[in-house]
């Protein structure tokens, strides 16, 4: 997985994530936030998630990362830059996780295709919403795994890993 930085700020993960210039074709650690509980590695070609922009779907309130509420219905966009060239198939996969005891065990492995993108300036995607569940069985920690790949470049375009709490 490379190295990870750990971050230090969990208010502003989802208000603004902020990668930093990456090298073509090197491995390269890049703090996508302040958050203690987030990690990033990318690795190839410029890929970089600029902002992830998350609201809870009711109120329209930005939200934070590290505590999510059972029962609500969270929307979130994402706005990123490719590298020169274009991607085809762009593909977020996310695997989640939850704390049971002193391990994680996975409990959904989730794959969305993006797109194809040719613009290599800012670009957007809303994402699919996401329903937290309201049982009591929700509760608990639990870390995601994102990675980001394409069709036309080998190898993986980003890599993250995020901790929270559904309370």
């Amino acid at each position: 997985m490379g190295l990870l930085r750990k971050n230090k700020n969990k208010q502003q993960q989802h208000h603004a994530i902020t990668a930093a210039a990456q090298k073509p074709l090197q491995r390269s650690v890049t703090p996508a936030t302040d958050d203690s509980s987030h990690s990033v590695d990318t690795a190839v070609q410029s890929f970089a998630v600029l902002k992830s922009h998350v609201v809870d779907q009711a109120t329209g309130q930005v939200c934070v990362c590290d505590k999510v509420y059972r029962g609500t219905t969270r929307l979130e966009t994402l706005t990123f830059q490719i590298p020169t060239g274009g991607v085809q198939n762009l593909t977020r996969h996310v695997v989640t996780s939850k704390k049971l005891g002193f391990a994680y065990m996975t409990v959904n492995h989730d794959t969305l295709v993006l797109g194809s993108f040719v613009t290599a300036g800012p670009n957007q995607c809303d994402l699919p919403p996401n329903v937290v569940p309201s049982t009591a069985m929700a509760k608990g920690t639990y870390r995601i795994h994102i990675t980001y790949t394409a069709e036309n470049i080998e190898g993986l375009l980003r890599e993250e890993t995020v901790e929270f709490c559904i309370v």
